[in-house]
């Protein structure tokens, strides 16, 4: 199973005190995603904006630290002209959030994990879930 991960979702491992940061962290537990038999997906305009928020407040230094690692353990789906055509063809009122739909529909994502479920519910043909909800969903089955 491929899991798309939104950018605040991402946010929770970058930023001291958020409140979703425990759910966040097991669900990019290594060991979970291979029992699971799960993919994490990130994009690069995920990667670009976490980077853009998380220099404020923790430091580029430490942001490269932290995205190298993202790099060596996620996938990083592709996002080209093709995601682009999609988003601005999208009924999305977001562009940024109509290019990661684009991008997690185009890398054949099988779930959409965000913070932000309003921004997501019915603009794509992927379930959306919450870390907690797709949490909950894994250890039911």
């Amino acid at each position: 199973m491929k899991i798309f991960l939104d950018t605040n979702v991402l946010l929770d491992t970058m930023l001291p005190d958020r409140s979703h940061q425990e759910d966040t962290y097991t669900l990019m537990n290594l060991s979970l995603i291979h029992r699971w038999d799960c993919r994490i997906c990130v994009s690069i305009l995920t990667l670009a904006n976490t980077a853009y928020i998380a220099r404020k407040v923790v430091g580029i230094e430490e942001v490269k630290k932290r995205l190298k690692t993202i790099l060596d353990a996620y996938h990083i789906s592709p996002m080209g002209d093709q995601c682009l055509h999609l988003a601005l063809h999208s009924k999305s009122p977001d562009f940024e959030d109509a290019l990661q739909i684009a991008a997690a529909e185009n890398d054949a994502c099988d779930v959409f994990i965000t913070h932000d479920k309003k921004h997501f519910t019915g603009y794509t043909c992927l379930p959306v879930y919450t870390p907690e909800e797709f949490l909950a969903r894994c250890r039911r089955s």
